[in-house]
């Protein structure tokens, strides 16, 4: 049945979460008030061998379009159950490349997942209007720091918009603008919509750096640094990091240590947030206990 995700609510521990289905219009709904239930495990061809070990028909495990591996049973009452088992990039919010992991270090930017969607133009998507124009190669890290920027400030602005960022790849830059200026009866042109979405990222850093976080948490787990795939379109492919945190930050116009530069926060109009940037006064430059 051909589905489009509703909504999604997601537990305090940001592992689990249950998503709303709605069917296409003039569609049956399905029997029962769910359609499936799924169960991550941490091994799912163990996890597979015990249930078929104990009578029950398990599917042989399979990679899912969402990148999880994926096995499936049947209860008692003909309820679907999906165990599953997701890569340990994908906990990290990536897939097999290695553009999301500088997305992923930015714990002082506001950590999210997705948070500029940047994995998938890895893998099949392309946006010329932000510098993308083909799909780009997963294993080299030059360029993607930059980037990431751009798609960055274009996410701020479609979550502030309360847009879902799954489709965006099907909605250019012209189209947020006509909904945008049509509901406000603004005339907004492409450059300061990037402003405004550039002014949310910053502004978020800032508070972000109020709070004590600073570029020491701009990291990733070592696993995730040091310790190749093995398998998988990157199967020894490991990010530098650095570098992609150094070309990020110049990008930014944020200094070496990733501090906004005054002169960047006076460009964006946030003049009143400075003293977040000043080593006497802010808290950024006070050790956290």
């Amino acid at each position: 049945m051909s589905v489009e995700t509703a909504s999604s609510r997601r537990a305090p521990h940001n592992a689990s979460f249950i998503e709303l289905f709605t069917g296409l219009e003039g569609e049956a709904p399905p029997a029962g008030s769910f359609m499936h239930i799924c169960l991550e495990v941490p091994d799912l061809e163990a996890a597979v061998a015990e249930l078929r070990a104990k009578g029950v028909e398990a599917s042989a495990p399979y990679l899912g379009s969402d990148n999880s591996w994926q096995s499936w049973i049947t209860d008692p009452d003909g309820n679907l159950i999906d165990d599953g088992q997701r890569p340990l990039v994908y906990l990290h919010g990536g897939y097999d490349g290695i553009f999301s992991r500088i997305e992923e270090a930015l714990h002082g930017a506001g950590k999210r997942e997705a948070q500029g969607f940047s994995y998938s133009f890895e893998r099949s998507m392309t946006y010329p209007e932000l510098g993308v124009d083909a799909v780009l190669d997963r294993t080299v890290d030059e360029g993607k720091g930059k980037i990431n920027v751009g798609f960055q400030n274009l996410m701020g602005i479609m979550d502030s918009l309360k847009m879902c960022k799954f489709p965006f790849a099907a909605t250019r830059m012209e189209d947020l603008l006509v909904w945008i200026n049509g509901v406000t009866g603004w005339d907004m042109d492409g450059g300061e919509l990037m402003a405004a979405g550039e002014r949310l990222f910053n502004l978020k850093k800032l508070f972000n750096m109020a709070c004590g976080l600073t570029a020491r948490d701009d990291t990733l787990p070592e696993r995730i640094l040091r310790e190749p795939r093995g398998s998988g379109g990157s199967a020894d492919t490991l990010p530098d990091l650095e570098s992609q945190l150094r070309e990020y930050y110049a990008e930014r116009e944020w200094s070496e240590e990733g501090i906004p530069l005054p002169s960047k926060i006076a460009s964006l109009g946030l003049e009143e947030f400075l003293h977040q940037t000043d080593e006497e006064s802010g808290p950024l430059f006070h050790e956290r206990k």
